[in-house]
């Protein structure tokens, strides 16, 4: 996996049960790497992931919306007749 490292391990009975892999990178106001683990350089896709980090800072501009409102802010969907009920 180029790029991941494993960054949690899920041990039972003194065994690895499962390895979950992954890459992080913390980074200054100024965009200097200040702590990574895998590639800092790693390319991603975070998709819907991001949305509650974007939803806090709508929120923190001072948009107004219901908590409903907020939860489809934060959560993913296509606007399908479930989605909008």
């Amino acid at each position: 996996m180029n790029g991941y490292v494993p960054v949690a391990v899920t041990r039972r009975s003194g065994f690895h049960e499962s390895v979950h892999w992954g890459a992080a990178v913390a980074i200054g106001a100024d965009g200097t790497i200040l702590w990574s683990v895998g590639d800092p350089e790693l390319l991603v896709y975070p998709r819907s992931s991001t949305k509650p980090l974007l939803a806090t800072g709508m929120v923190e501009a001072g948009l107004a919306v219901t908590p409903e409102q907020l939860a489809l802010v934060c959560s993913s969907h296509d606007g399908s007749p479930a989605h909008i009920e």
